[in-house]
C-alpha cells in the first residue's frame, strides 16, 4: 500500500506549482482586503498618493514578504544538501533567508511602483473606477506572491546574482529620481545617502546599499558551493582553502558595501570611506585571484578577469590624477565593474558546473 501511495503521489514540480498557485491565491485574496480597507473613493488615479498602484505596490511587499519565505523555507527543506547545511550553519542560514526574503519583496515593490506609474503616464487623467480598483490590487497581489514563492523554490546563485542587480538599480534609481537636488551627482554618489538632501531619497539608497551588501554575502554562499563543487570534481587539490579564499573576498565587498550604506557620508565620513576603499581593494584581488586559485575556468574568462582588473585601475586614474571626472562619475563605474564582473563570474560558473557534472556523468556510463 505504501508503494502504491507514494507512485500516486504528484511529482515535486507538479506539487511545487500546486502550492504556488494555492500561495497566489491567499496574496489575492489579502490584496482583495487591502483593497477593501483602504480604496475609499469611487475614483481612483492609477499612480500617486491614494492610488490602486501605490496599495497594490505595498500590498505586493507585504504578501511577498511570507511567500518568498515560504518557498525558501520549504526548498530548502526538500533538498538534502541545504537541509543539512541550514541545520550546520544556523546564523547564516536565517541571515541568508532574510536577506533574499526583504530583497525579493522590495524587488517587487519597485517593479509594481514602476508599473504603475508607466501606466499612470501612458494614460493620462485616467481614473479607475472603485469596484476596478479591487480587481486590479487583487490580481497584482496575486501574481506578486505565486512569482514570489516560484522564485524562493527555485533558488540558485543566478537567481541570487538577478535579484541582487535588480534590487540594486531600481533601488538606486528610484533614490535618484526621488532626490530633491537635482544637481547630486555635481558633489558625490554617496550624496544621495547623506542629510543634505530628502529624508526618503536617501533612507532608499541607505537601505538599498546596505541589503545589497547582506545579499552579497548570501551570494557568496550559493557562488562558492558551486565552486567547491567544480574544483573537487576536477580533482585540484585543498579546494576548501582556495573556495574560502574567494568567499572571504566576496563577503569583505559585501561588508563594504553595508558600510557606504550604513555609514552616510555626512555623519561618519571615516567609516563611509573604509567603505567605499575595501570595495576597490575587494574587487581587485578577487578579479586576480579566482583565475588564479580556481584553475578551472577558460583562458577567455581568464583574460576577461585580468581586463576587469585594468579597468578598474584606469576608472582611478581618470578620477586622479588626471581629474576627467568627479568622484560620482568613479563611484559608479565601480559599481558598474563590480556587478557585471560578478554577474559574469556566476554565469561562467554555473555553465562550468553543468559541463563538469555531464562530465562526470559520461565517465560513470550515465
Amino acid at each position: 500500500m505504501t508503494a502504491v501511495r507514494a507512485s500516486q503521489r504528484p511529482p515535486t514540480n507538479t506539487r511545487n506549482e500546486s502550492v504556488a498557485l494555492i500561495v497566489g491565491g491567499v496574496a489575492g485574496i489579502v490584496g482583495m482586503i487591502s483593497a477593501f480597507a483602504f480604496l475609499q473613493i469611487s475614483q481612483l488615479a492609477l499612480f500617486g498618493q491614494g492610488s490602486v498602484g501605490y496599495l497594490a505596490a505595498w500590498t505586493c511587499t507585504v504578501v511577498g514578504i511570507p511567500a518568498f519565505a515560504f518557498g525558501y523555507v520549504r526548498a530548502a527543506r526538500l533538498d538534502p544538501a541545504r537541509r543539512a547545511w541550514h541545520r550546520e550553519h544556523p546564523i547564516r542560514a536565517s541571515i541568508n533567508t532574510a536577506a533574499l526574503t526583504l530583497t525579493g519583496a522590495f524587488v517587487t515593490y519597485l517593479l509594481a511602483a514602476g508599473l504603475f506609474y508607466v501606466f499612470q503616464a501612458a494614460f493620462r487623467g485616467m481614473l479607475v473606477q472603485r469596484s476596478s480598483g479591487f480587481v486590479i490590487v487583487a490580481v497584482t497581489a496575486a501574481v506578486a506572491g505565486y512569482m514570489l514563492f516560484t522564485i524562493a523554490s527555485n533558488v540558485t546563485t543566478e537567481t541570487v546574482s538577478t535579484l541582487l542587480t535588480l534590487f540594486l538599480f531600481t533601488g538606486v534609481l528610484g533614490s535618484m529620481l526621488t532626490a530633491q537636488d537635482p544637481r547630486w551627482w555635481q558633489v558625490n554618489f554617496s550624496f544621495l545617502g547623506s542629510g543634505y538632501g530628502d529624508p526618503l531619497s536617501a533612507m532608499a539608497f541607505n537601505v538599498t546599499i546596505t541589503l545589497s551588501g547582506v545579499v552579497l554575502t548570501t551570494m557568496a554562499d550559493y557562488l562558492t558551493r558551486d565552486l567547491y563543487e567544480i574544483i573537487a570534481l576536477s580533482n585540484i587539490e585543498r579546494p576548501a582553502r582556495r573556495v574560502n579564499v574567494i568567499r572571504i573576498l566576496i563577503m569583505v565587498i559585501g561588508v563594504a558595501f553595508m558600510f557606504v550604506g550604513l555609514f552616510p557620508v555626512d555623519k561618519l565620513l571615516i567609516l563611509h570611506n573604509i567603505g567605499a576603499q575595501g570595495l576597490f581593494i575587494g574587487f581587485g584581488l578577487l578579479v586576480i585571484l579566482v583565475p588564479i586559485l580556481t584553475k578551472v575556468f577558460s583562458r577567455g574568462f581568464q583574460i576577461t578577469s585580468f581586463v576587469f582588473a585594468g579597468l578598474t585601475l584606469w576608472a582611478v586614474l581618470l578620477f586622479q590624477p588626471f581629474g576627467y571626472y568627479n568622484l560620482t562619475g568613479l563611484e559608479i563605474m565601480a559599481i558598474a565593474l563590480v556587478f557585471v564582473w560578478l554577474i559574469l563570474f556566476v554565469r561562467t560558473t554555473a555553465a562550468l558546473k553543468q559541463d563538469v557534472r555531464l562530465e562526470e556523468a559520461q565517465e560513470l556510463g550515465l
